[in-house]
């Protein structure tokens, strides 16, 4: 799988107030992934469509069991819509597809309302998104 950044660490500074390398997604490059349909990894209820300079156009989902995904690239879907695990969400528009996954219950939104309030910050509660998918396709798996 080509790769653009991969998640936790990295060599890139990405906020300098607080100095940050940690990045807290997992980005699939246009050149691999582009035009593409995006399909979402987890059920869970759309919590906000919008547009924000640091995200970009992102679609942001909250599951029954806690998991926060945020796909950030432009997609057009109403809130509040509940989506299942493989339902197409979009097709990629943008240079790469980032995808933040977190399972918290701790305060996450920003003061604009949005849900990246600790995206710089190793807190322990943003997870791989490639670990998470691999899980659940293994899972899923007739031994």
């Amino acid at each position: 799988m080509f790769k653009t950044q991969t998640f936790g660490m990295t060599d890139y500074l990405r906020s300098s107030n607080p100095p940050s390398f940690f990045h807290d997604g997992w980005d699939f490059g246009y050149s691999e992934v582009g035009r593409s349909t995006v399909y979402d990894i987890h059920a869970g209820t759309v919590k906000k469509v919008a547009y924000d300079s640091g995200l970009g156009c992102f679609i942001w989902f909250v599951s029954p069991d806690k998991y926060i995904e945020v796909y950030q690239e432009g997609f057009t879907k109403k809130k509040d819509i509940y989506v299942k695990t493989g339902q197409k969400i979009g097709k990629m528009t943008g240079s790469h597809l980032h995808l933040g996954l977190i399972k918290t219950t701790k305060d996450y939104i920003n003061k604009h309302g949005f849900p990246c309030k600790n995206w710089n910050v190793d807190n322990g509660t943003w997870l791989n998104s490639i670990n998470v998918i691999k899980k659940y396709y293994n899972s899923k798996k007739v031994t």
